[in-house]
């Protein structure tokens, strides 16, 4: 029996020494600004953002390479199995002469060669490189605003969980409530001061609002789920948020002109760089009619003989010879002109949608000026109303527990309360939504 009890006890000892080793998942605890730049770091369209500016300012450099020398070099070694003919015309020799066939050249005819070609204008590229400029630029403006958009994403997600721990915490205190209120009625129960059905009626609440509980629990998990997957991180990675629904103050002032707001936004900006760009190609087209001038230099060495001689003394013989080329475009079929109409329509195109654009957005900055307006309003109403609900239940709670005032009336009362915390955590949620949506319309 010793024995036994012996081995029991060591195998109780072990189990703490076996379950130190496993791992477990540290909990990442993140504020708002922190989830922002994890977020950021995380999220492969951004990245994808990254590498579409790097093509573009790759585009520039590969634009003034055309203003850099092309050399190559060329080697041509050949065998001439069988030399080509000439004829040389009646009378060539002499009058009366007939025609002749002579083969011109020798067996071996290799040329070896350096090449060099410079230009010296070229229509078109100055054009090229100032459109690949304009096009580094848009991307940027197209990262500023995925940066935006993220940000917003983030934080909608953020604000949601600290919204669901809320409601939880909500639920938690009605439970609580409940529950005291359980023991409360029992001990009436047992005074004879009120019947069974009363007791059984606050159990039923109990189990209601314990229900409540758990789904409020449920909806937290899936929360926290959504900001997992906003943040790419792994799903059973966990966490832990600092901030809370009230640890962010929205006070910013409100101005009353929006117009030139409207021009701070990524979109309006991108519209205007493609505008210049499409001017840009307009000019660049109306180039192609001007010529492009290019020098030209050849270093080589020819080998010509009957044999296979090629280390023999004076075997290869040297020439060069540089020049300049200048070439002149007569016609195209039309091509410039019918370019050069496309830009020009384009450019009228774009200007609409400038117009368009600035309309939406001018809109957006004033709807969302609006809801923040709207947004402080409600929250200065929700949270009177709560310290009013506060107190009036705190009062009433003592009336129960002295016997003068029904369960039924106390109940109400702690609904309204409930219903006033609900409304405050709610409105404070749509503050900080609202002041999202005025960031997303300024384009921040």
């Amino acid at each position: 029996m010793d024995k036994r009890r012996n081995l029991i006890c060591c195998i109780l000892l072990t189990l703490p020494l076996l379950s130190f080793g496993q791992d477990t998942v540290p909990v990442l605890r993140l504020s708002l600004p922190q989830a922002i730049e994890l977020g950021l770091t995380n999220r492969p369209d951004l990245q994808n953002q990254q590498l579409n500016i790097s093509i573009a300012e790759n585009s520039i450099a590969r634009n003034r390479s055309q203003y850099l020398p092309a050399v190559d070099a060329s080697a041509d070694l050949r065998y001439n199995t069988r030399l080509a003919s000439t004829v040389l015309p009646e009378g060539f020799f002499g009058a009366g002469s007939s025609p002749q066939l002579i083969r011109f050249g020798t067996t071996y005819n290799s040329v070896l060669s350096v090449n060099a070609t410079q230009n010296l204008f070229k229509a078109g590229v100055s054009q090229e490189i100032k459109i690949s400029k304009k096009r580094v630029e848009i991307e940027q403006e197209v990262l500023k605003q995925v940066v935006s958009e993220s940000k917003i994403e983030i934080s909608e997600a953020y604000y949601t969980v600290l919204l669901r721990t809320q409601q939880m915490q909500i639920a938690e205190k009605m439970v609580d409530r409940l529950r005291k209120n359980i023991e409360v009625t029992t001990a009436k129960l047992g005074l004879g001061t009120i019947g069974e059905n009363e007791l059984n009626k606050v159990k039923l609440d109990y189990q209601n609002a314990d229900l409540n509980l758990k789904k409020s629990r449920q909806n937290l998990q899936l929360s926290m789920q959504h900001l997992n997957n906003t943040l790419y991180l792994d799903p059973g990675q966990a966490l832990e948020l600092t901030d809370s629904l009230y640890s962010s103050e929205v006070s910013a002032a409100l101005p009353e002109e929006l117009s030139l707001l409207a021009n701070n936004r990524s979109e309006i900006r991108q519209l205007s760089l493609e505008g210049e760009v499409t001017a840009l190609q307009f000019k660049k087209a109306a180039s192609n009619v001007l010529p492009t001038l290019s020098a030209y230099a050849t270093y080589a060495t020819q080998y010509q003989n009957n044999k296979l001689d090629v280390l023999g003394k004076n075997a290869w013989t040297p020439f060069n010879y540089v020049g300049v080329q200048v070439a002149l475009p007569l016609f195209d079929g039309n091509a410039t002109r019918l370019e050069k109409q496309q830009y020009r329509l384009q450019r009228k195109v774009s200007e609409n949608a400038m117009i368009r654009q600035k309309r939406e957005v001018t809109s957006e900055l004033q709807t969302a000026r609006t809801e923040l307006m709207n947004a402080r309003l409600n929250l200065d109403y929700a949270r009177q109303n709560y310290s009013l609900a506060t107190s009036i239940y705190e009062v009433n709670l003592k009336k129960y527990e002295l016997g003068s005032l029904l369960y039924n009336d106390l109940l109400d009362i702690e609904a309204s309360l409930t219903e006033a915390e609900k409304n405050l955590i709610s409105e404070t949620y749509e503050l900080l939504l609202a002041n999202l949506r005025w960031q997303r319309a300024l384009g921040e």
